[in-house]
């Protein structure tokens, strides 16, 4: 679900009550569903979410690593809050993200460092 388009959405919830959510609200959805569930096999696709779409699914996303709260969820909060390389290196609201994940550390106990963000 992280990982859908607008037009694989449109195409698979064409007609269906879902469609009032949107696809943002399906994907915050799914993200808050992975925090519950707590299953680590999550991170990936949590990851891949915090770096893409709007910011809505990225905040949820980092909640979502958060409540995982395993090595590989902080490496991915650690990786959007001090970024090497990448998409979430420009600024813009993107740095929204990095200011919701260098939240998420903050509240697990895990110092952030130098925050390149914004």
């Amino acid at each position: 679900m992280l990982d859908l388009t607008e037009e694989e959405f449109q195409k698979r919830f064409r007609g269906t009550a879902i469609m009032r959510a949107k696809r943002e609200g399906l994907q915050r959805n799914a993200c808050v569903a992975l925090g519950n569930l707590g299953d680590p096999v999550a991170v990936p696709a949590l990851a891949k979410a915090l770096c893409q779409g709007v910011s809505l699914v990225r905040g949820h996303a980092a909640w979502a690593l958060g409540r995982l709260a395993g090595p590989q969820a902080g490496e991915a909060l650690r990786e959007v809050v001090s970024p090497r390389e990448g998409p979430m290196g420009a600024g813009g609201d993107s740095a929204s993200a990095g200011r919701t994940a260098s939240e998420v550390l903050d509240r697990l106990g895990q110092k952030t460092q130098s925050i390149k963000v914004g």
